[in-house]
């Protein structure tokens, strides 16, 4: 079987561009990793739940915590503020 240099060529560019399609950038790569990060300690924490010593009231309360900082950084790009959340939460709860 001969293959057409036209046809080669063709090959070629549709093996690049698959390649090219399939290497995330640097960033993507580590935004992929933070989010799987991210998605597997909620798993981790979801099997803890039951086994945690939270009464309603926490519950409640965690809960809405999650919700507003997960809607905040979703809609806003807030590390800045997320971060002086981090320390000044760490201050308060003495960790």
């Amino acid at each position: 079987m001969k293959i057409t240099k036209e046809k080669l060529i063709e090959i070629i560019k549709e093996e690049l561009e698959n390649t090219n399609q399939e290497a995330p950038e640097q960033g993507q790569e580590e935004e992929v990793k933070a989010k799987s990060a991210l998605a597997k300690k909620f798993r981790n924490l979801s099997l803890e739940v039951s086994r945690m010593d939270l009464d309603s009231a926490e519950i409640v309360l965690l809960n809405s915590i999650l919700d507003s900082l997960l809607s905040y950084a979703n809609e806003n790009s807030g590390a800045s503020r997320l971060r002086t959340l981090q320390g000044k939460l760490a201050s308060i709860l003495g960790i």
